[in-house]
């Protein structure tokens, strides 16, 4: 039924999501006009919930369900990058479990432990309704009550404030440099490859003397227009380290985060290789923004980078469709839920100088205070060495180390 609403919603030019996690069920309905195809949509969406039969037969139960959940849990065929991901999934965050324990976990699931789990599900539920675009607020009203007399929850209250959002914060490693090593499952995965990641601190944070809010995020946003072409060039053009190669600001939770990354399939270039070049690349690209500081046209890079990020998140979009969702994301999928951080974005970008980018650059890449963390992912051909570089932590059992950390 899920798929049945995607594709009338797809074929009409729309936009529906329905993910269900651990804690919650997420609906999300973009480009309809009609309020009344919008209800009809929610409502549908809601009735899956009641509409789950549990008197199937054990055969029928398991070709119907348990079959399909071990193909979507069979990982054999998981690209190098996702690999890598598992790994820091594993690492950061406890909800995150291996595709091994899943597995294990379905085999003993009985209907009966479904069905109590939906209705435990449904007599806890709160909601959350998020209603953005061209919606009058007595529409918006109108849904959210849709919404509740549905899921029989309690009074709608309006809220246009800032708020903590519901997402789960990764583990706090301690400062230092921290290595994952893995092999990917698939057999004839003839790629490797490294994620490199450096943690900034909090994205909402100021930086240095300069206390402007999300000043974290603009600088790291400012270092992504400014370094992204030099490193795939450098990474993948120069040393052809693999057919994918970039460097890129993003997040953990609150904790913004500039992450390097390489995918390849040459033995002479396994990920100690990658790794090491990153490392080249980023202490040529700090060459080059202390040049920045005392040159002209170092600060009309810096000031075309602060244009640039400005009219990302400024200019009106190509696609209404498209910036909707991406309106949304920016906005909900924060930590921190706040309508006027796109305004304060700006505002930090402006107040960005080549003598604070550079503070910044050092304090991220280069300090002995830095928290970086590399995960390196074998295919079958790669030899995965024993030995470390440099300041290397090796952490040879994430879940181990986890418990150690939240233990200390």
């Amino acid at each position: 039924k899920k798929d049945e609403n995607a594709a009338n919603a797809e074929l009409a030019d729309y936009r529906f999501g329905l993910w269900v996690s651990r804690d919650e069920w997420r609906v999300y309905v973009s480009g309809y006009s009609d309020n009344k195809a919008i209800k009809r949509v929610v409502s549908n969406t809601f009735e899956i919930m009641d509409s789950i039969d549990f008197v199937q037969d054990e055969a029928h139960f398991n070709a119907t369900v348990r079959d399909r959940i071990r193909n979507a849990l069979d990982d054999r065929d998981d690209s190098i990058s996702v690999v890598g991901m598992k790994m820091i999934n594993q690492l950061l965050f406890s909800s995150y479990h291996t595709a091994n324990q899943k597995r294990e976990a379905l085999e003993q699931i009985t209907q009966n432990e479904v069905r109590e789990h939906r209705d435990d599900f449904k007599r806890s539920l709160t909601a959350e309704c998020v209603v953005h675009g061209n919606a009058l607020q007595t529409e918006a009203l109108d849904y959210a009550q849709q919404i509740r007399r549905e899921l029989g929850v309690g009074e709608v209250v309006m809220d246009d404030g800032r708020r903590e959002a519901l997402l789960e914060q990764p583990l706090s490693l301690p400062r230092g440099e921290w290595l994952l090593r893995g092999r990917s499952p698939n057999p004839r995965e003839l790629n490797a490859g490294v994620k490199v990641m450096y943690f900034l601190g909090e994205g909402e944070a100021g930086f240095g003397d300069e206390n402007s809010k999300y000043m974290v995020s603009a600088l790291a946003s400012t270092l992504d227009t400014l370094m992204g072409q030099s490193c795939f060039n450098y990474l993948r053009t120069i040393k052809k380290l693999g057919y994918s190669a970039g460097c890129y600001s993003g997040s953990m939770g609150s904790q913004k985060t500039f992450q390097f990354a390489v995918v390849g399939a040459r033995l002479d270039a396994g990920p100690p290789v990658m790794r090491q070049e990153i490392t080249n690349h980023i202490n040529m690209e700090y060459e080059k923004f202390r040049l920045m500081v005392n040159s002209s046209e170092g600060l009309a890079a810096v000031e075309e980078a602060k244009r640039t990020g400005i009219r990302d998140l400024t200019d009106e979009p190509t696609s209404n469709r498209e910036s909707m969702w991406e309106t949304f994301s920016n906005i909900f999928y924060q930590q921190t839920v706040d309508f006027e951080r796109t305004q304060q974005m700006v505002d930090a970008i402006k107040k960005i100088t080549p003598q604070l980018l550079l503070k910044f650059y050092e304090s991220a890449f280069l300090s002995e205070d830095k928290l970086k963390l590399s995960v390196e992912a074998y295919g079958v051909n790669h030899e995965m060495p024993t030995e470390t570089q440099g300041n290397d932590f090796l952490i040879q059992d994430p879940a181990q180390f986890r418990q150690y950390i939240l233990r200390a």
